[in-house]
């Protein structure tokens, strides 16, 4: 006996049992926990990204900005 991924439907007039009811929310759980896993996957992976390019951009600022600046009472 195959078993089917999805709880069956109700018609407009049907009831449901508790254990019916129980049964489709748990279907409907883990379809939203397999969705939002991969989002966070996704979401981590360019939050580290952009965390590392901002990161290099500002040591790149300031290693300019320390070659530009006088040293020690250079300037005065």
């Amino acid at each position: 006996m195959i078993r089917r991924l999805a709880p069956r439907r109700l018609g407009t007039d049907e009831e449901a049992t508790v254990v019916e009811h129980l049964t489709e929310l748990r279907h409907r759980l883990l379809i939203v926990v397999f969705a939002i896993i991969p989002a966070f996957a996704v979401t981590a992976i360019v939050f580290a990204a952009m965390i590392g390019l901002s990161l290099n951009h500002a040591r790149r600022w300031r290693q300019r900005y320390e070659e530009l600046t006088p040293k020690d009472g250079a300037g005065k």
